[in-house]
């Protein structure tokens, strides 16, 4: 109990001197009772945001695996004009048909309005970031930049009230280790490695930065709209998508050649090969490398993942929510190893390191009492 409450009960549990004082007690004891279940209701609420952080870590991981997957399928691609815009709309309108139905079950016009600005927003964040590639940014470069959405979550949410320390704290190790990670290569290169783009990379924190706070309002708000969330937001980012396959290909969206995102060989392809060799079995890679990438991508990466994302933000602050979100790089780095035989070098050990720092940083592991106690002390101050 805080210092308070333990005066009021004192004050309270002394014998009353009239009816009209009995009365008073009882309302004070009632009073204080609540505000003390409330009290031990908040720690017992507190150990259950691991389970949140945790699923947002494992939410973290499968975006991250979304590098490889890609870069796989653009190479399967081969020649296909603009491949990399064709699979990421087949991408988005996946996730999108599978989630339209439940866009219809929003429970007011303005879950339908949050869940288009999230769309909007990460769509703009996504526009950026294509647009920095294709202007010559290096995929370090315009990754590290994205990583910056933590800081904007962070000072958006000090304009509104105070952030703790140990997020400060969490946010410059996160971003150290980003650094480690993304620019060595880019650094290497010297100033000849920035351009025009990378500025145009700074909308992709601003974007995706913004959508996190919006999903974190709009879970409060509408509490029980989850899943129209993510279908709305699926639903904007594949129009975005459809329209930029559509103009940088210079056809009609249904003319699009949709067919290279399918199985070779129609319903031959289901067939397994009498003998599995070497031979058969890269061409079994050949033949499934896109169709399952855009499967994967679009119904777990994609329309999963955000339903998921949805939920979480209903329960965990976006400022936490943007630390854990740091670590993408460092699961993509990994990802790359595994799948794409990436070698990891030295400094991707020490990025690596910064970051699972940076977690441990923002649960308080690893930093001295006294600021902790500090922190501690205000939270009493709030409550």
């Amino acid at each position: 109990l805080t210092p308070m409450l333990a005066a009021d009960l004192n004050e309270a549990t002394r014998k009353p001197s009239s009816p009209k004082a009995a009365l008073s007690q009882k309302a004070v004891l009632h009073s204080s009772s609540a505000e003390g279940t409330a009290l031990e209701g908040d720690k017992e609420e507190k150990p259950n945001l691991l389970i949140w952080q945790l699923l947002l870590l494992g939410i973290t991981a499968s975006w991250g695996s979304n590098f490889a997957v890609i870069k796989a399928s653009i190479q399967a691609l081969g020649d296909v004009p603009n491949g990399a815009s064709l699979f990421v709309a087949g991408r988005f309108g996946l996730s999108a048909v599978v989630l339209a139905p439940f866009m219809f079950s929003a429970s007011s016009m303005g879950a339908v309005v949050s869940g288009a600005g999230v769309g909007a927003l990460c769509a703009f964040g996504y526009l950026c970031q294509a647009v920095a590639l294709e202007m010559g940014s290096k995929s370090g470069t315009a990754a590290f930049i994205c990583s910056l959405q933590a800081v904007v979550v962070a000072l958006s949410t000090a304009w509104a009230g105070e952030v703790p320390k140990r997020t400060w704290i969490a946010v410059a190790l996160a971003l150290s280790g980003i650094g480690c990670l993304e620019l060595p290569a880019v650094i290497a290169e010297g100033p000849s490695a920035l351009c025009l783009g990378d500025i145009v990379a700074l909308g992709q924190p601003i974007g995706f930065g913004l959508s996190y706070l919006v999903i974190e309002y709009a879970m409060k708000e509408h509490p029980e709209d989850a899943l129209p969330l993510a279908a709305l937001q699926c639903l904007v980012l594949a129009g975005s998508f459809l329209g930029l396959a559509s103009a940088s290909s210079g056809i009609l969206p249904w003319e699009l050649p949709w067919h290279e995102l399918l199985p070779d060989g129609g319903m031959a392809a289901l067939q397994l090969p009498a003998v599995l060799d070497a031979d058969s079995i890269a061409q079994l890679t050949a033949t499934w490398t896109v169709p399952i990438a855009v499967a994967y991508t679009g119904l777990i990466t994609t329309a999963l993942t955000i339903w998921l994302q949805a939920a979480v933000f209903k329960r965990l602050p976006a400022v936490d929510a943007s630390v854990v979100l740091t670590t993408e790089p460092l699961w993509a780095c990994l990802c790359g190893a595994i799948l794409l035989h990436d070698r990891l070098s030295t400094a991707d050990y020490v990025g690596g390191s910064l970051i699972i720092a940076a977690l441990l940083a923002n649960e308080g592991i690893g930093l001295p009492a006294s600021l902790m106690e500090e922190e501690s002390a205000k939270d009493e101050e709030t409550l």
